[in-house]
């Protein structure tokens, strides 16, 4: 996935990580298991997910470095990379 920008990136990474936690929830509510009071889950989940948009994308990043090592060609390198360098 090749994501332009870094506010692209945050949304993305923040809502992927506040749908994991929203499934994660439902899951462990459905079985009983829940760790406290319904508005301390939800803080939690919040905090997670904002969390997850503040470092997601230096994972995009090196995700993206590490393909751009396994470039055949320069010019593969360079449309992967796409900026960072």
């Amino acid at each position: 996935m090749i994501l332009r920008g870094l506010l692209a990136s945050m949304v993305l990474a923040f809502f992927a990580g506040l749908l994991s936690g929203v499934i994660l929830l439902l899951i462990r509510l459905s079985g009983g298991l829940t760790a406290g009071d319904s508005w301390r889950e939800a803080g939690m989940l919040l905090a997670s997910a904002v969390l997850t948009g503040v470092v997601g994308p230096l994972v995009f990043r090196m995700c993206r470095s590490i393909d751009a090592r396994f470039a055949r060609t320069a010019r593969e390198r360079e449309i992967t990379l796409g900026g960072l360098v």
